[in-house]
């Protein structure tokens, strides 16, 4: 019978530092919230909306690195052509800046395709700077996908790259089917 008693006690500690961890990591937990994104392609910019009131939360300047991009593109007569055939064609005169974006799992980054600079940047929300940047391998970043558990970005290009959203590396390459390079 002591033995039993050990056992239910032992039990009964354990369930009790169990609540204990539970209720530490809930407050670990970083706050986040729902919201919605809506990028101003021609202009650079994307508005952080509230789903309740639909009201403006914040504005991002999804190019804040527009001088550096356009002084690489321009030092090269082939980039700055296809430059200018996708503001006149896809772009109906305008240059495309925002595409598609995706929030971090933990809210604290805006991952946004950008298909005038042909790039994938990662932007804080805290700063509203450019945390890190991965070029595509065509001429314009397009469509932009993000897996189920926020691990990965695919984005399609000329050929479609797979980028893990925390280390920004490419993780690998896949033709516009789908098959592995």
């Amino acid at each position: 019978m002591r033995g039993l008693a050990v056992v239910a006690a032992a039990l009964l500690m354990a369930v009790a530092a169990g609540a204990q961890n539970a209720e530490a990591a809930k407050k670990k937990a970083p706050k986040t919230r729902g919201v919605l994104f809506v990028g101003n392609n021609w202009d650079g910019t994307a508005d952080v909306i509230g789903p309740r009131k639909f009201r403006r939360v914040a504005r991002l300047n999804i190019i804040p690195d527009r001088d550096e991009r356009m002084a690489e593109i321009m030092a090269d007569p082939a980039d700055y052509g296809y430059f200018l055939g996708i503001r006149q064609l896809v772009g109906e005169g305008h240059d495309q800046f925002v595409d598609d974006m995706f929030s971090s799992r933990n809210g604290r980054l805006l991952f946004v395709s950008r298909p005038s600079f042909r790039d994938v940047v990662a932007i804080s929300f805290r700063t509203r700077k450019i945390v890190w940047r991965v070029k595509v391998d065509g001429n314009r970043a397009d469509h932009m996908g993000i897996s189920r558990d926020g691990s990965s970005l695919l984005v399609s290009a000329s050929t479609a790259k797979v980028i893990d959203a925390k280390t920004y590396k490419v993780l690998k390459k896949l033709d516009m089917l789908g098959v592995k390079r």
